[in-house]
């Protein structure tokens, strides 16, 4: 009732919404929904409400398991010995874990969206690492072992080996 209370008095203020909150049903369950309502004025005076309510449960029962499935993929990422990178295409890196931010001496938020120069030594380097991106599309992995530079700008020689996370669809990154 409080989280009805809240959304109607917004609404009347004149924010039409979206509100989620939870409704009991005539069957006694309990299920989430979200309403969007707007003010009926006639010469100015509020005449009543009109609106939309949709039933989100089902939706949030995903909403939940997904975010169950991705805090658990992030805890099997960061407990792993080795680095790991997801980049795009255009090789911006998405993620990492936390063994690779150890290992270049970047936190997860300073290398999110960077380009993968920022651990490259050289801009041939990068340069030249493109080369393996025909090298993923033809076999589907690439395995190399390569220089790349730390945050404090020591090398770091690393065995790599990369992949399409969906081999199917190359455009959603490689790790």
């Amino acid at each position: 009732i409080p989280g009805i209370e809240i959304s109607l008095g917004k609404t009347l203020s004149g924010i039409p919404g979206p509100y989620e909150f939870r409704v009991i049903a005539h069957d006694g369950s309990i299920r989430s929904v979200v309403t969007s309502s707007t003010l009926m004025t006639r010469d100015g005076i509020v005449t009543g409400l009109i609106g939309v309510m949709a039933d989100i449960t089902d939706l949030k029962k995903h909403e939940e398991s997904f975010l169950q499935a991705a805090s658990f993929r992030r805890a099997l990422l960061d407990q792993s010995d080795v680095g790991i990178m997801l980049a795009s295409t255009d090789r911006i890196i998405l993620e990492a874990n936390n063994r690779a931010c150890g290992m270049f001496g970047y936190s997860l938020e300073e290398l999110k969206g960077q380009s993968f120069r920022i651990i490259h030594p050289s801009e041939e380097n990068f340069l030249d690492m493109a080369s393996s991106y025909d090298e993923l599309r033809e076999k589907g992995q690439v395995i190399m072992e390569r220089p790349f530079r730390k945050r404090d700008g020591t090398i770091l020689w690393c065995s790599t080996s990369g992949a399409f996370l969906e081999p199917s669809d190359p455009s959603k990154g490689v790790i």
